[in-house]
């Protein structure tokens, strides 16, 4: 295996793990906010 294919695997998982990372993040803010705005902080704005 060559130096610049690992190198470019090596940069793809990263982007992958990131990309993954960063919807799990946005699903759980999604999630929360849903969960706010059902306790009632919606009426303060935090449930948009």
């Amino acid at each position: 295996m060559q130096p610049e294919q690992a190198t470019r695997r090596t940069i793809l998982a990263l982007v992958a793990t990131g990309l993954s990372f960063g919807a799990a993040v946005l699903m759980k803010r999604e999630m929360l906010y849903r969960g706010y705005g059902e306790d009632g902080y919606g009426e303060q704005g935090f449930g948009e």
